[in-house]
This record gives structure tokens, sequence and C-alpha cells, in this order.
């Protein structure tokens, strides 16, 4: 007669185990830095209104998403920075430390990790008003859909913008520009060296004295510069486009100024 043999206790499965509860103290983890990374970018952020910022300001970094923006020097006393975000959920975070001013506008997003999109609605706006005594002030300016209205007198500025009109006034040390799909209008000013690059747009730019140095390129799109009279080299070049060129080139100029389109035209004035 065969005994019956009494099968082994069934053990759980340490590995199956110890899986789960790796997963589990991953999704806590997860659930944790999700609550700082939520809390963070909330810390900071402001709604509408007006924020003062005191100090002297030597440079300036603005980054506006969707959002008009205006920069100006102004009769203030101190940095002030005015916000409407419109009908978007846009947040400002601006800064003024050790006389550096950072300010940008941004989606905080719909989830711990602003993985989602959001809704958009009346355009936002942002308006920064420099007191006379940040006259001088490198300027650092990025805007995508969104227009830029800046005035003033300033050091090394540069411009990033894409999809928005692009109004300049006033004067600068140097300017450095690109434009993607923007209409870009400046009257009387004063720069030192220019560089612009054009995608998609065009550039209609006048000058109260001649520049340093111009050295502009459309790829598609037009190039409008009137120049006073002056001594400088005016070197052209198009692959479609037409050149209506009335100023005076003097060969060998200490001033060099060269204008490329790929496809648009190049139109060079004198002022008055």
């Amino acid at each position: 007669m065969t005994s019956a043999t009494t099968p082994p206790p069934v053990l759980p499965n340490r590995t199956l185990r110890t899986v789960l509860l790796a997963v589990g103290s991953t999704a806590l983890a997860i659930t944790i830095v999700s609550t700082v990374v939520g809390a963070a970018r909330t810390a900071g952020a402001a709604g509408d209104g007006t924020r003062v910022l005191s100090g002297d300001v030597a440079t300036v970094r603005i980054d506006a998403e969707a959002a008009d923006l205006t920069v100006r020097i102004a009769d203030v006393d101190q940095t002030t920075v005015q916000w409407n975000p419109g009908a978007t959920d846009l947040r400002l975070r601006a800064d003024l430390d050790g006389g550096d001013l950072d300010v940008s506008v941004g989606d905080p997003g719909w989830g711990p990790f602003g993985w989602w999109p959001d809704d958009r609605g009346s355009q936002a706006a942002l308006t920064v008003l420099l007191p006379e005594r940040a006259s001088g002030a490198d300027l650092d300016l990025e805007t995508a859909a969104g227009a830029l209205d800046l005035a003033g007198e300033w050091g090394d500025v540069s411009i990033r913008t894409a999809a928005g009109a692009v109004r300049l006034a006033g004067a600068a040390a140097s300017l450095d520009l690109e434009a993607t799909g923007a209409e870009v209008v400046g009257e009387a000013l004063e720069v030192g060296d220019l560089s612009v690059r054009s995608t998609a747009g065009r550039v209609d730019l006048g000058f109260a004295v001649p520049p340093s140095g111009i050295d502009a390129a459309s790829t598609a799109g037009g190039l409008r510069f009137a120049l006073p009279d002056g001594e400088y080299e005016v070197r052209t070049e198009t692959v479609l486009g037409e050149v209506r060129d009335a100023l005076v080139s003097t060969p060998g100029a200490e001033r060099v100024y060269r204008f490329e389109s790929t496809a648009g035209d190049i139109d060079l004035s004198r002022v008055g």
C-alpha cells in the first residue's frame, strides 16, 4: 500500500512580492516628486497685476510665450512689471537680483508635470518699464506668438521672435535680431553693429545715423532699409527678387553693409 505524500506548503513568490514592493515604492516616489514639482512650479508665479522690483538693472532677460510684450525706459522710480494674462492660464515670474532682471511668461500646465495642454483665450499682455538709470542695460528678449514693442536706449540687444509684429524705437550699442514669420518695423534708429536674420517675414528699418555695420539676410521675405547719407560700402545679393538701391556706395569704406535675400526684394533708400 502506497502512502499519500503531503504536498509541500506553497511559499509566497518572493520575486513577485519584491517587484510589487518596488513598483509601489516607485509610485509613491513619483507622487511625492509630482507634488514637489507642482509646488515649485506654482512658487513665485504671479497672477495679474503690477509688481515693483527694487534695485539697479544691468541686464534684462525676458522670455514671453504667447503674450504681447512692451519694454521701454519710462518715468518710473523702480522697475515696474505689469501683467495681464487675459483669458489664458499663462503665469508670470519676475526676479531682480544683483542687477540681473529675469522675467518669464509660461504655461504652468495641467498636471503635476504640465504634460497636458491648456485652453487659450484672449491675448495676454506683459509690460516692463525701467527707470532712466537703467539706460544702457543689455537686453535678451524672446517672444513667440505675440507682438513686441521696444523703445529706449540700450546696450547690446538680442531679439528672437516668431509669429508676431515687432516695433523698434530708440538706440542700441548693437542689435542681433532673429525673426521667423514676423513683421519688423523701426524708425529713426541709432544702432552700432546690426545683424538681421529673417525667415518668412518682412523687415522695414529706418535709421537716424549710419550703423557701424549691417549684415542682413532674408530667406523668404523682403528687406527694406532707409539710411542717412554717409560713407559705407553696400553689397547686395538676391536669388529670387529685385534689388532697388538708391544709396551711394563707397568701395573700401570702413562701414560695410551686406544685404542678402533668397526669395524677396531688397529695397534700399535714403532717409529724407
